[in-house]
């Protein structure tokens, strides 16, 4: 029996030059004796499901490589501390577990991080916006992260936004980690009120963004050359979800070169006060 139809998946080149997924579905019409008489073609615009499905396979690459270096790490400590607690003395076991706490929280950012990513595609973020005292997030990341001592934090004036907790967290968490990870100290994070908005800048003395990176720094699954040569881990989505969250809560962020080098991200969030009256 001969087919009627066939169906199939291709790219086309429009006339911009663009190139376009398309699925391809094409049937016969044949006259009663059996006859072919025509064609029936019908092209459907697939570029968005594409997209996604490559986007699905990096993240699911990403997870299996990334993921398995910090779970290897708390693994290997609580080892390690099971096989010598008695023969250890307290700085050892102290300094293991600071190691696998850093590693254990590298994991939970990833996860956290992916999982953001996933439902800002899906479904959309649901956002409850309160009034949040910035400053105090900051205090709460830096206690997270373990680092309250090495990052210098400076307020001036009413430091309180109006803006999503959860996100106020995972955007502060996302900035100073890679201040961390790709900068270099002193880390500084100031935090200023001005009549309509709330401005925090995390500023590190490491080598920058290379020029070359900084148009797409912002995008998902990026990472500069540097940052792959120099061998840390990093998924590429920090910076993407800093940018989506601000978005979704009324503000957004921007990268600047201080004088002297090093790198600050400075984002504004809607202020959360009564504006100075003008006399």
């Amino acid at each position: 029996m001969k087919s009627t139809s066939y169906d199939l998946e291709k790219r086309y080149i429009t006339g911009s030059g663009s190139i376009v997924w398309a699925h391809l579905a094409v049937t016969s019409v044949r006259d009663p004796d059996g006859r072919p008489q025509y064609l029936i073609a019908q092209i459907q615009d697939i570029s968005d499901r594409k997209a996604h499905e490559a986007s699905l396979r990096d993240m699911i690459a990403m997870l299996s490589h990334d993921l398995r270096v910090p779970l290897s790490v708390v693994t290997g400590y609580v080892e390690l501390l099971l096989d010598t607690w008695d023969s250890s003395r307290d700085d050892e076991r102290h300094g293991f577990l600071l190691k696998t706490h850093a590693a254990a929280h590298s994991a939970l950012a990833l996860l956290e991080n992916t999982l953001t990513v996933s439902v800002l595609d899906e479904a959309g973020v649901a956002i409850t916006r309160t009034p949040v005292r910035v400053n105090e997030v900051v205090a709460e990341v830096l206690e997270s992260l373990s680092v309250t001592s090495s990052i210098m934090v400076r307020t001036s004036g009413d430091a309180t936004a109006l803006v999503d907790r959860g996100h106020l967290i995972q955007i502060v968490t996302n900035l100073l980690t890679n201040a961390l990870k790709y900068g270099a100290e002193p880390v500084v994070v100031d935090i200023r009120t001005d009549a309509r908005s709330v401005r925090v800048a995390v500023t590190d003395r490491g080598p920058g963004v290379p020029r070359e990176f900084e148009r797409r720094m912002f995008d998902r699954f990026t990472r500069s050359e540097s940052a792959r040569a120099g061998g840390q881990r990093g998924s590429g989505l920090g910076l993407h979800i800093v940018r989506r969250l601000l978005l979704l809560n009324g503000g957004d962020v921007v990268y600047l070169s201080p004088p002297g080098g090093g790198a600050t991200f400075a984002f504004r969030l809607p202020w959360f006060g009564t504006p100075a009256s003008v006399s």
